[in-house]
Protein backbone atom coordinates (compact mmCIF):
# COMPACT_ATOMS: atom_id res chain seq x y z
CA UNK A 1 0.00 0.00 0.00
CA UNK A 2 2.62 2.45 0.84
CA UNK A 3 5.00 1.96 -2.43
CA UNK A 4 1.26 2.51 -4.54
CA UNK A 5 0.60 5.71 -2.48
CA UNK A 6 4.90 6.47 -3.00
CA UNK A 7 4.28 6.19 -6.58
CA UNK A 8 1.36 8.28 -7.31
CA UNK A 9 2.41 10.85 -4.71
CA UNK A 10 6.04 11.51 -6.21
CA UNK A 11 4.85 12.88 -9.51
CA UNK A 12 1.78 14.55 -8.32
CA UNK A 13 3.93 16.73 -5.78
CA UNK A 14 6.73 17.19 -8.57
CA UNK A 15 3.63 18.59 -11.12
CA UNK A 16 2.45 21.05 -8.47
CA UNK A 17 5.70 22.65 -7.79
CA UNK A 18 6.25 23.15 -11.30
CA UNK A 19 9.20 21.66 -11.77
CA UNK A 20 7.60 18.32 -14.07
CA UNK A 21 7.93 17.74 -17.76
CA UNK A 22 7.52 15.11 -20.05
CA UNK A 23 10.72 12.95 -20.61
CA UNK A 24 12.52 13.43 -23.61
CA UNK A 25 13.92 10.41 -26.11
CA UNK A 26 17.12 10.46 -27.30
CA UNK A 27 15.72 8.28 -30.37
CA UNK A 28 17.59 5.22 -32.17
CA UNK A 29 17.28 7.45 -35.51
CA UNK A 30 19.52 10.26 -33.84
CA UNK A 31 22.08 7.81 -32.82
CA UNK A 32 20.69 7.19 -29.40
CA UNK A 33 19.84 4.16 -26.93
CA UNK A 34 16.04 4.83 -27.21
CA UNK A 35 16.28 5.94 -23.37
CA UNK A 36 14.12 9.08 -22.23
CA UNK A 37 15.68 11.22 -19.50
CA UNK A 38 13.96 13.92 -17.43
CA UNK A 39 15.55 16.76 -15.13
CA UNK A 40 13.65 16.62 -11.74
CA UNK A 41 14.31 19.76 -10.05
CA UNK A 42 13.73 18.79 -6.36
CA UNK A 43 15.50 19.35 -3.27
CA UNK A 44 17.88 15.57 -2.05
CA UNK A 45 20.60 13.86 -1.01
CA UNK A 46 22.23 11.37 -3.89
CA UNK A 47 20.61 8.70 -1.94
CA UNK A 48 17.09 9.94 -1.69
CA UNK A 49 17.30 11.06 -5.34
CA UNK A 50 18.28 7.11 -6.30
CA UNK A 51 15.33 6.28 -4.32
CA UNK A 52 13.17 8.17 -6.06
CA UNK A 53 14.15 7.45 -9.37
CA UNK A 54 13.40 3.47 -8.48
CA UNK A 55 9.81 4.44 -8.11
CA UNK A 56 9.45 6.56 -11.73
CA UNK A 57 8.08 4.57 -14.58
CA UNK A 58 7.35 6.14 -18.12
CA UNK A 59 5.75 5.08 -20.72
CA UNK A 60 6.52 1.09 -20.02
CA UNK A 61 10.01 2.08 -19.18
CA UNK A 62 11.70 1.62 -15.59
CA UNK A 63 13.63 5.13 -14.23
CA UNK A 64 17.71 5.08 -12.37
CA UNK A 65 19.55 7.78 -11.63
CA UNK A 66 21.25 8.66 -15.13
CA UNK A 67 24.41 6.53 -16.40
CA UNK A 68 26.32 7.91 -18.87
CA UNK A 69 28.57 5.66 -20.66
CA UNK A 70 29.45 7.97 -23.90
CA UNK A 71 30.65 11.05 -25.33
CA UNK A 72 27.41 10.92 -27.51
CA UNK A 73 24.68 10.76 -24.34
CA UNK A 74 26.58 13.54 -22.30
CA UNK A 75 26.18 15.63 -25.26
CA UNK A 76 22.95 14.74 -25.67
CA UNK A 77 21.86 15.07 -21.87
CA UNK A 78 23.62 18.49 -21.88
CA UNK A 79 21.86 20.07 -24.87
CA UNK A 80 18.84 18.65 -23.86
CA UNK A 81 18.48 20.00 -20.30
CA UNK A 82 21.21 22.76 -20.98
CA UNK A 83 22.64 24.81 -17.37
CA UNK A 84 19.93 23.48 -15.52
CA UNK A 85 22.33 20.49 -14.93
CA UNK A 86 24.47 22.05 -13.00
CA UNK A 87 24.97 20.36 -9.51
CA UNK A 88 22.37 17.62 -10.31
CA UNK A 89 23.27 14.18 -9.52
CA UNK A 90 24.28 11.11 -11.92
CA UNK A 91 23.74 7.30 -10.85
CA UNK A 92 27.28 7.17 -9.90
CA UNK A 93 28.92 5.91 -6.75
CA UNK A 94 32.08 5.14 -5.25
CA UNK A 95 32.94 2.17 -3.15
CA UNK A 96 33.30 3.59 0.27
CA UNK A 97 36.63 1.78 1.25
CA UNK A 98 38.53 3.23 -2.20
CA UNK A 99 41.11 5.66 -1.08
CA UNK A 100 41.73 6.79 -4.41
CA UNK A 101 38.85 9.44 -5.78
CA UNK A 102 39.42 8.63 -9.22
CA UNK A 103 38.91 4.40 -8.48
CA UNK A 104 35.96 2.25 -7.94
CA UNK A 105 33.40 4.10 -9.30
CA UNK A 106 30.07 2.29 -10.31
CA UNK A 107 26.79 3.26 -12.26
CA UNK A 108 23.69 2.33 -10.08
CA UNK A 109 22.81 -0.19 -13.13
CA UNK A 110 26.25 -1.73 -13.08
CA UNK A 111 27.23 -0.47 -16.48
CA UNK A 112 30.66 -0.69 -17.30
CA UNK A 113 32.22 2.71 -16.02
CA UNK A 114 34.39 3.41 -18.77
CA UNK A 115 33.67 6.74 -20.25
CA UNK A 116 34.57 9.85 -17.92
CA UNK A 117 33.52 13.66 -18.29
CA UNK A 118 35.60 15.05 -14.99
CA UNK A 119 36.05 18.54 -14.90
CA UNK A 120 39.71 19.18 -14.46
CA UNK A 121 41.22 18.69 -11.17
CA UNK A 122 38.11 16.00 -10.66
CA UNK A 123 37.34 13.72 -8.71
CA UNK A 124 39.41 15.14 -5.75
CA UNK A 125 37.97 14.08 -2.52
CA UNK A 126 38.00 18.04 -1.85
CA UNK A 127 39.69 19.50 1.40
CA UNK A 128 40.55 15.85 2.00
CA UNK A 129 36.80 14.77 2.80
CA UNK A 130 35.24 11.67 1.21
CA UNK A 131 33.21 12.35 -1.70
CA UNK A 132 31.26 9.44 -3.06
CA UNK A 133 29.05 10.03 -5.36
CA UNK A 134 28.79 11.97 -8.98
CA UNK A 135 27.15 15.27 -9.86
CA UNK A 136 27.26 17.56 -13.30
CA UNK A 137 29.63 20.19 -12.04
CA UNK A 138 29.21 23.87 -10.99
CA UNK A 139 28.63 27.12 -12.84
CA UNK A 140 32.20 27.41 -13.06
CA UNK A 141 33.27 24.08 -14.72
CA UNK A 142 32.08 23.58 -18.58
CA UNK A 143 28.37 22.51 -18.99
CA UNK A 144 28.47 19.16 -18.68
CA UNK A 145 31.69 18.33 -17.00
CA UNK A 146 31.50 16.05 -13.75
CA UNK A 147 32.45 16.03 -9.95
CA UNK A 148 32.60 14.13 -6.97
CA UNK A 149 30.48 15.37 -4.39
CA UNK A 150 29.87 14.63 -0.72
CA UNK A 151 27.41 11.84 -0.05
CA UNK A 152 25.36 13.77 2.33
CA UNK A 153 25.66 16.98 0.13
CA UNK A 154 21.75 18.00 -0.86
CA UNK A 155 21.41 19.35 -5.15
CA UNK A 156 18.06 20.88 -6.17
CA UNK A 157 17.99 18.23 -8.79
CA UNK A 158 18.74 14.92 -10.74
CA UNK A 159 18.66 13.41 -13.79
CA UNK A 160 16.01 10.06 -14.44
CA UNK A 161 17.17 8.07 -17.54
CA UNK A 162 13.84 5.62 -18.22
CA UNK A 163 15.35 2.26 -19.69
CA UNK A 164 12.98 -0.63 -21.36
CA UNK A 165 12.42 -3.27 -18.89
CA UNK A 166 12.93 -7.08 -20.19
CA UNK A 167 9.67 -7.86 -22.24
CA UNK A 168 7.99 -10.88 -20.49
CA UNK A 169 8.61 -12.99 -23.56
CA UNK A 170 12.81 -11.71 -23.28
CA UNK A 171 12.44 -13.31 -19.52
CA UNK A 172 11.05 -16.23 -20.51
CA UNK A 173 13.39 -17.05 -23.41
CA UNK A 174 16.58 -16.58 -21.13
CA UNK A 175 14.70 -18.22 -18.45
CA UNK A 176 14.20 -21.48 -20.96
CA UNK A 177 18.02 -21.33 -22.18
CA UNK A 178 19.26 -21.00 -18.53
CA UNK A 179 17.19 -23.84 -17.61
CA UNK A 180 17.94 -26.27 -20.78
CA UNK A 181 21.95 -25.49 -19.88
CA UNK A 182 21.29 -26.58 -16.52
CA UNK A 183 19.83 -29.62 -17.73
CA UNK A 184 22.26 -29.98 -20.45
CA UNK A 185 25.59 -30.19 -17.68
CA UNK A 186 23.67 -32.21 -15.25
CA UNK A 187 23.39 -35.24 -18.40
Amino acid sequence: MFVKSLVLAFPVAVIANGVFALPTQWTIDDGGNGHFYELVLTESTWFEARELTEFMFFNGQNGNLLTITSLEENSFVVDTFGSDLHRTFLGAIQDPSSSDPAANWTWVTDEDFDFTNWAPGEPNDDQGLKEGVLEFSGPGDSLGQWNDTRNDAVRLGFVVEYVPAPSASLVLILGGVSLARRRFRQS
